[in-house]
């Protein structure tokens, strides 16, 4: 069974912690392994910032909602295990929001990371926009149907371009509407934005 992988390292699921064998099945998943590795390189270590204690993108306020809604232990974001790190993100920007239901890697790679940087709803919303159908948050069947009709006729990078440029251009806004709070984030975010680029190899 493969680990999470993540920058180059590969970890075998912690059994204790995910349960049975079926949970365990469903994690082995080498498609999320290598998008989130590709997220995991826009996130830093453990710090303490605006939003609280953070540790490879984890705040300790969503991690503790997480683990009440699951049932897990509590404990400090800082003393995650890698494994902890991987059900965290397959649950919650992953499975939750549907975003494993779509059969394009390099789409569902940009929005998965999109969620993570900017909330899923967000994301979804402006896969719904590009593809033209009910704006909603929510990725149901129509909008899987209008994304195979949009990729057969633009193909796959073309989509996951448009979602990075959308993406740009929230965060441009966002930086606008609000300097003192935002302009600071703005070109760490075009950056991000930008590698995402070379990491789904959409500028070939």
């Amino acid at each position: 069974m493969t680990g999470l992988i993540t920058q180059n390292k590969s970890y075998n699921y912690n059994k204790e912690f995910y349960g049975n064998t079926e949970t365990q099945d469903k994690l082995n998943d080498p498609e999320f392994d290598s998008i989130l590795g590709n997220t995991l390189q826009h996130e830093g270590g453990f710090t303490v910032d605006v939003g609280g204690p953070t540790n490879q993108g984890i705040t300790q306020k969503s991690y503790d909602s997480y683990i009440t809604k699951h049932g897990i232990n509590g404990k400090s974001v800082k003393e995650l295990k890698p494994e902890e790190v991987g059900k965290f993100y397959y649950d919650e920007f992953y499975t939750a929001p549907k975003l494993n239901t779509i059969p394009y890697q390099s789409v569902k790679g940009i929005l998965f990371d999109y969620a993570v940087n900017s909330g899923s709803s967000r994301a979804v919303k402006d896969l719904q926009k590009e593809v033209g159908v009910e704006v909603d948050g929510s990725l149901g069947p129509k909008t899987l149907s209008a994304v195979d009709k949009y990729v057969k006729q633009y193909g796959e990078t073309f989509l996951a371009h448009q979602i990075l440029n959308r993406r740009a251009n929230y965060m441009i806004t966002l930086s606008h509407k609000n300097p003192d709070k935002y302009s600071k984030y703005l070109q760490g975010w075009l950056n991000r934005i930008s590698n995402l680029k070379e990491q789904y190899q959409l500028n070939q």
